[in-house]
């Protein structure tokens, strides 16, 4: 039966002196610091009542960091061009072995790509869409459930009050 040195396997250091090591505790640090400078910058800088407050680049921060500003579109759409190079190349690998399987990559499969990439961006299309139908919305519109029910509450206690 083998032996194993548990030492290494489990970590020594943890184990038989319960202490941490420098790595871990610089961990603990980073999230603690992390958890801390996290709450500070959003509470000083990046809350609703700091909106419009900003100008040049600042505004343009404080878009990111509130998700006013998407990456993820230009990046979808590189990534589809590199896709649908990398297939398109890849197809001709298939001209030798069977010229059908050849066509049928590299104008099925495009498609196909073509249509995967489209549906993606058609569901962030349509949060685009939505979120500026919202933004556009009166706010008698967009009552949330709570001022539903405490003007509700009010129209009784005026009924009572007649």
């Amino acid at each position: 039966m083998p032996q194993y040195d548990t030492d290494s396997i489990i970590g020594s250091s943890i184990i038989k002196n319960n202490s941490f090591t420098l790595g871990e505790v610089w961990i603990i640090i980073s999230i603690l610091l992390a958890v801390i400078g996290g709450m500070f910058i959003y509470s000083n800088y990046l809350s609703k009542e700091k909106e419009g407050k900003y100008t040049g680049y600042k505004k343009v921060i404080y878009d990111f960091f509130n998700f006013k500003i998407t990456i993820i579109e230009p990046i979808f759409r590189m990534l589809y061009v590199i896709c649908t190079i990398a297939l398109t190349l890849g197809s001709f690998s298939l001209i030798g072995k069977n010229f059908f399987s050849f066509i049928g990559v590299l104008v099925f499969g495009n498609l196909a790509l073509r249509l995967s990439f489209e549906f993606i961006l058609l569901v962030l299309y349509m949060f685009k869409n939505i979120d500026s139908i919202n933004k556009r919305m009166p706010s008698k519109v967009r009552i949330k459930e709570e001022d539903k029910k405490e003007d509700e509450k009010k129209e009784k206690k005026e009924k009572t009050d007649k």
